[in-house]
């Protein structure tokens, strides 16, 4: 009886720790990290901000979460485009081949050294340059990337650029110049005509990674549109979303005190509650 009673506490302990923790990465990437990819147009036209205290209602079972291949083949990849060359670790900058080397860097500077050099390091902006570490030398070998991107968004039979534009009711170009000073800049026109003769041949990954940014936003409105419809799913399929006002999935309750101390979080008190690292007021 009591293995058993034991067993029963082993499983309420577990699945309580993993609605915590999921429940505090839902805080911090719908709360932190999209607001500042997305900018907040594409955040209310996705409707995913998060409520202060109020439960979420918005849960249904027809909406499918699933990943789509749009997302994660092209537009989740533009943060190849912010990968820094060096990263500076305890006053030391260190080549981005030597952070491939993950494990002689831990050993030497420990995680957190890496963990304060990554959150204080400015990334690079997302635009259609990319470091020289994964460009041509990555992995210390010569391997390229972003011709890795392009070339896998082939294999999985991704649509076009002005395809996926079309999908989202976006303007659709049928000339190079219709895209100067609305999505992409004169000189980088100049280095897709090089390589597309149309805007219809244009990839996705090229064609969106080199468009301008939106409004107080990283990423151009092509990805914006396709990052935001994931995310959209991801919080309106869940129906283990922390915000649910189902008792019976979500936080019951008598866990209101965890649950107001959860949406009360941010990342720099998540970094300094438990890592031995100096504190981190810009995050």
């Amino acid at each position: 009886m009591l293995a058993t009673y034991h067993n029963r506490l082993r499983v309420v302990f577990a699945q309580t720790a993993r609605k915590i923790v999921g429940a505090i990465m839902q805080r911090l990437v719908y709360g932190e990290y999209l607001p500042e990819v997305l900018g907040p147009n594409f955040m209310n036209k996705y409707d995913l901000t998060l409520a202060r205290y109020q439960r979420f209602t918005g849960y249904s079972p027809n909406i499918d979460p699933a990943m789509v291949t749009e997302f994660s083949t092209a537009a989740f990849r533009f943060g190849h485009s912010t990968i820094r060359q060096t990263f500076g670790i305890n006053g030391v900058q260190l080549d981005l081949k030597r952070i491939f080397d993950s494990f002689i860097t831990v050993d030497r500077f420990g995680n957190n050294a890496l963990l304060a050099g990554l959150s204080s390091d400015d990334m690079e902006q997302r635009d259609r340059f990319f470091s020289r570490g994964i460009r041509d030398d990555l992995l210390g070998i010569m391997l390229d990337l972003p011709a890795f991107n392009i070339q896998r968004g082939r294999d999985h039979g991704i649509p076009s650029y002005n395809s996926i534009r079309r999908f989202f009711r976006l303007p659709v170009y049928r000339t190079y110049a219709e895209m100067e000073g609305r999505t992409h800049t004169g000189e980088t026109i100049a280095k897709l005509k090089m390589v597309y003769p149309t805007p219809d041949d244009i990839e996705m990954f090229p064609g969106g990674v080199s468009e301008l940014p939106v409004p107080h936003g990283v990423v151009g409105e092509t990805f914006a549109n396709i990052i935001g419809e994931q995310f959209r799913r991801l919080k309106f399929g869940d129906r283990f979303w922390h915000e649910t006002d189902n008792l019976v999935t979500g936080f019951t309750n008598g866990e209101e005190l965890l649950y107001f101390l959860i949406v009360s979080s941010q990342c720099n008190e998540l970094i300094n509650r438990t890592q031995n690292v100096p504190r981190l007021p810009y995050l």
